[in-house]
């Protein structure tokens, strides 16, 4: 325990006779055990060494006496529920006599302590009744030292007068804790021999039975009895060493505590192959380039020579002292594995090693000249046990750089940029440019509203001071919504950037759709649909090809997804605020266009991330993928501390009477045709129903296609007036996302009632120049109080700053494109703390997934921090009745609606 001084802690004594803590000066340990018990408290304290205050001591002796007396009985195993912890009074008077002098002390007497040993003789009692009277774990937990008393130790120690016999051995007991905290052993022969002087048959056997028991299985150890060494010290051999060493495991599970050197606990000393991967002189670093790798063995971080490696190859000993350290040493696998890495290490010489396949290698993703970890019998000799492969110093320092950019003179676009880079901006801006000059290509996955717009911006008008190096222009592909918004960004930020936009919205503008054939273009913007429908992206060489809303291509079968990949550039560049959205498989497709060949095949890819139908490897796919990934977060402080805070919350809505009836009935007919689906059929049909049962939540008239949209009927509408009157009345702004484009006109209709003002809408007919047009109007102070927009319309590309509440009025099955919806708000510029509301219909389809949601983020965040996608088509019959049933407790719970 760590030492405790006066100033941490004071005790006074109650009328009680019991310890009164002053937990402000109490330190943080004991004051979390007193808190939950007098005993705890006591049992807290026994451990602690260094204690000058009388009070504190003289508590610490009774803890520490109760503590001893139930380490005596460990030799029982188990203990019965009613065991009680015998002392008698002349020990509480003796006890008593010894009190401190200090505010209270009159209150101590042999009866005030003889309730405090009654309430920790309880609750113990407590504990062996809930534990099947097991006191090990007790003594663990309660008084660790103390857990050892009266247990056979085995303590190895190196013998440093002997070259012949270099260890020492001796079996002993613990006996005592100190005042100081020390255990004193005992040797084992010296306790046998005091025990039975006692006639203390029931220690004898605690010391006896163990090490018998141990012995059935541990051939060392039947030898030392036999021979009765066991009973005094020893002077090993390192084979004998050797042989107590790998029998740790199975001594600790007969309850026989060991000692040994730290050397083998840390097992810091062991011997591996060591591949260290570095690029080829002269041939520098970069996504074509190729590298090499050296071979050798290791011990530690220190390489051994040959004439060290032959001597122990051929040594016949299993445990070897090598530079001072004392290593096990597995001869045959150690030949295999070095003759394994020096056979590669030849291949190598011969046809180079690709970077692909260096880094694969670095991350422990791939057996060198096989399939992405495709398993076979050499499994073994890429194992960290045995192989060691890391990069040479020329590499590491790129991939730190990679890792942890920092900003460069040469990636600064100067008084060209109409705009001040943040410090993690201009780190973003160098990143992106040391990937791009190496042809390494770059995922930039920094949170919505971050900036990574004026990041690529900054990076392009640095390629146009090096434009006399190449003659390439550089292409963006963005969703068609987004293309007023990167015009009216350059032209703000970065206004001798040449851009022409190659779509029909602007053909009649002055960028003409042929001007990406125009010698001074610096940039050619077009959209995915575009580029889907025409080849002529292809007849050409790009500097950079860079995809906005990357997510775009996370399906690598789509039409648009094939057309991106056939792109021919230097280096490409990926924006996405989600690069991993829905599945693992959805990153192997970025990928796929990022750097080809670094994720191996989708089928190799499958493999790796799910082996034989186990959880997806995390660890090394995270290696592999995130010096190419620079992804920040708002919340994190250390990138941006001048964000607000913001908070979500569910907003629970109740159903209204017409709502439980059409949904009670879905329900059923649901299950009636889910008894006679299967296949394509039971998949159309599940999604069918599903949207109905989010639709009639919403109103009762969308899931029926007929009706009014009476706000009486919903209890949505009656949620949504309720917090839209209290944002009206403070004169905030709102944002409500729907991914129904039916909603817009009647939520538009219904909030104007409200905020008496007529508010914004779009979806996905808005007119791409239109939406400019309401976005800036929204924004303006006076302009218009709230802003309906459709989830996919809306959810990406626009800045809308100006509100500060966000409401999602039907939940999507995917957190994370609400959270990109969210950000069209939470980013920089706000100036407000965002409240972001959540609405879901208790009892409903809608409060399950979010429990789902909730319960399924695990996926994504273990490789960059995302979310993941509930796959409800792939839930069992029952599982989806299930999920879609009304819990008529919660739907009636509220007085409300109903």
């Amino acid at each position: 325990m760590e030492e405790t001084t006066a100033a941490n802690y004071s005790f006074k004594i109650a009328p009680s006779g019991h310890p009164l803590i002053q937990r402000s000066a109490l330190h943080y340990s004991w004051a979390k055990a007193f808190s939950l018990s007098i005993s705890e408290g006591l049992w807290a304290i026994a451990e602690a060494t260094k204690i000058p205050d009388e009070i504190a001591r003289f508590w610490r002796s009774l803890g520490r006496e109760f503590l001893h007396k139930i380490a005596e009985r460990q030799h029982l195993g188990s203990l019965s529920e009613r065991t009680h912890v015998d002392i008698s009074e002349l020990e509480l008077t003796k006890w008593a006599a010894t009190k401190p002098m200090c505010d209270g002390a009159e209150y101590i007497s042999p009866e005030s302590l003889r309730s405090l040993w009654t309430e920790m003789t309880k609750e113990l009692q407590s504990h062996l009744k809930k534990n099947n009277g097991q006191l090990a774990s007790w003594l663990e937990a309660r008084g660790g030292k103390f857990s050892l008393l009266g247990k056979v130790c085995l303590h190895l120690a190196e013998n440093k007068r002997s070259e012949t016999h270099p260890f020492a051995f001796i079996a002993t007991v613990a006996l005592m804790v100190t005042e100081d905290g020390r255990v004193i052993y005992s040797p084992l022969g010296k306790a046998l021999e005091e025990a039975e002087k006692a006639g203390e048959k029931n220690k004898l056997l605690d010391f006896l039975v163990p090490l018998i028991e141990a012995a059935k299985t541990i051939p060392w150890l039947t030898i030392a009895i036999d021979q009765k060494e066991i009973y005094g010290p020893q002077i090993w051999l390192p084979d004998q060493a050797h042989a107590f060493l790998k029998s740790l495991d199975t001594l600790s599970a007969f309850g026989i505590r060991s000692r040994v050197p730290d050397w083998w606990s840390a097992h810091s000393a062991q011997l591996k192959t060591k591949v260290v991967i570095e690029n080829i002189p002269g041939a520098g670093l970069g996504a074509a380039s190729l590298l090499e790798f050296d071979v050798t063995l290791a011990l530690g971080d220190e390489s051994l020579s040959d004439a060290e490696i032959d001597e122990i190859l051929n040594s016949r000993e299993k445990f070897l002292r090598i530079k001072g350290k004392w290593v096990e040493i597995d001869r045959d696998k150690l030949k295999q594995t070095l003759a394994h890495w020096k056979e590669a290490s030849l291949a190598v010489r011969n046809n180079g090693l690709t970077w692909q396949q260096g880094m694969r290698l670095l991350s422990g993703n791939e057996q060198l000249g096989t399939k992405m970890l495709e398993a076979n019998s050499d499994d073994e000799l890429y194992s960290p046990a045995w192989t060691e492969i890391i990069a040479g110093s020329g590499l590491q320092k790129l991939l730190t750089q990679m890792q942890s950019p920092e900003a460069k003179k040469q990636f600064n676009p100067g008084t060209m940029l109409k705009a001040n880079l943040r410090p993690y901006q201009e780190k973003g801006v160098a990143w992106l440019g040391l990937l791009s000059e190496i042809g390494l290509g770059a995922c930039l996955a920094d949170d919505m509203g971050l900036g990574k717009t004026i990041q690529v911006l900054a990076l392009l008008l640095c390629l146009q001071k090096k434009k006399s190096e190449t003659k390439h222009k550089s292409l963006l592909i963005a969703p068609a919504s987004l293309l007023a918004n990167w015009l009216a960004e350059a032209r703000k930020f970065a206004p001798s950037l040449k851009i022409c936009i190659d779509h029909s919205a602007f053909r009649s503008s002055e960028n003409s759709a042929n001007a990406h054939i125009a010698h001074d273009a610096d940039l050619i913007v077009t959209t995915y649909g575009t580029l889907t429908r025409t080849n002529k992206f292809n007849k050409e060489f790009w500097n950079l090809v860079i995809l906005d809303e990357a997510q775009a291509i996370k399906s690598p079968h789509t039409a648009q997804t094939k057309a991106v990949k056939e792109l021919r550039s230097r280096a490409r560049i990926a924006l996405t605020g989600t690069p991993i959205e829905n599945r693992l498989t959805d990153l192997w497709s970025l990928f796929d266009f990022l750097n080809p060949g670094l994720l191996s095949s989708q089928e190799n890819f499958r493999k790796f991330v799910n082996p034989k139908g186990e959880a997806p490897r995390m660890a090394p796919l995270r290696s592999l993928t995130q010096p190419y990934i620079l992804r920040r977060l708002k919340t994190d402080r250390s990138i941006i501390n001048d964000l607000p805070d913001k908070t979500e919350t569910l907003a629970w809505c109740v159903m209204s009477k017409p709502q439980i009836a059409l949904y009670s009935q879905s329900v059923k007919e649901f299950e009636t045709d889910l008894k006679s689906s299967d296949g394509l059929q039971r998949r159309g049909i599940v999604l069918g129903y599903l949207q109905r049962f989010k639709q009639i939540c919403n109103h009762p008239a969308l899931a029926l296609g007929v009706g009014d949209f009476d706000p009486k009927m919903s209890g949505k509408f009656a949620r949504l007036k309720e917090i839209a009157e209290e944002i009206a009345s403070r004169q905030e702004k709102l944002l409500v996302f729907t991914q129904y484009k039916e909603m817009c006109p009647i939520l538009l209709k219904w909030l104007r009632e409200i905020f008496r003002r007529d508010g914004l809408s779009l979806d996905g007919s808005t007119a791409i120049k239109k939406r400019r047009e309401l976005v800036d109007a929204f924004q303006s102070e006076n302009g218009p109080p709230f802003f309906i927009l459709s989830l996919k319309a809306g959810g990406t590309g626009l800045t809308l700053t100006a509100a500060n509440h966000v409401i999602h009025f039907d939940r999507w099955w995917n957190p994370a494109v609400e959270n990109q919806a969210t950000d069209r708000a939470f980013r920089i510029g706000q100036k407000k703390n965002v409240l972001v509301h959540k609405f879901v219909c208790k009892g409903t389809l809608e409060e399950k997934i979010d429990e789902m949601i909730n319960s399924k983020k695990s996926l994504a965040d273990g490789v960059l921090g995302t979310e993941q996608e509930v796959p409800l088509t792939e839930l069992s019959n029952q599982e989806l009745i299930k999920l879609v049933s009304l819990d008529l407790n919660s739907v009636y719970s509220d007085d409300g609606l109903n």
